[in-house]
């Protein structure tokens, strides 16, 4: 049988993985470093290495990655190319020391006044302000920007986090331009079948 992979084509317990005498914050912020026999980078949009600490493509390679999409040499050659790396999907840096750092799917992405913004990397950060209970941020058109972020809060009970709050707070960890520039408080986040955030169905009316 073909090994065939339906959504994601992302193998992490063959890819990376944490050392015994990794500390608590490595463990916590990061996926670990390549296992023995992968090779592991994160590249531009053309191929081409990120600097240590740069955002790019994440992608990998060893024996043990997908061969191909069933029946589907197109979308195969989106995602694996004729030297056998595969494209994850996701967005991620490498640290000094190998430790691979992921902020999101390339697919959520959106691009705010020519900057790229992860939602995955703002939801986290936005999830440890005191008043937000469940947080999604998706992109949305802006004339002037292009996109700008929008973000869907599920507040804890008595709390009414407003937008320049959250702003600041984001603005603690993260740079000014992954700030949401939106905000709306909702009663809950629809998910979908596998549980994931259904930011579709967020944005659907709207």
């Amino acid at each position: 049988m073909v090994p065939a992979v339906i959504d994601e084509p992302w193998p992490p317990a063959i890819t990376t993985g944490s050392d015994p005498g990794d500390s608590p914050g490595v463990i916590a912020r990061t996926v670990g470093r390549a296992r023995a026999n992968v090779e592991l980078e994160v590249v531009d949009d053309e191929g081409r290495p990120c600097a240590t600490g740069d955002v790019g493509r994440v992608r990998c390679r060893s024996g043990a990655v997908m061969r191909e999409y069933w029946r589907d040499p197109q979308r195969t050659a989106e995602v694996l190319d004729d030297e056998g790396w595969l494209s994850t999907g996701d967005a991620g840096f490498l640290d000094e020391h190998g430790y691979l750092t992921l902020v999101g799917r390339k697919s959520d992405m959106y691009i705010r006044g020519g900057y790229n913004v992860y939602p995955a990397e703002v939801e986290r950060v936005l999830s440890e302000y005191a008043g937000v209970g469940q947080v999604a941020v998706v992109g949305i058109p802006d004339r002037v920007l292009g996109e700008i972020g929008l973000a869907f809060v599920v507040p804890v009970a008595g709390a009414r986090p407003v937008l320049q709050e959250l702003r600041a707070h984001c603005r603690t960890a993260l740079a000014d331009y992954k700030a949401p520039d939106r905000l709306e408080i909702v009663d809950a986040l629809p998910l979908t079948s596998v549980g994931k955030v259904d930011k579709r169905a967020l944005l659907a009316g709207r």
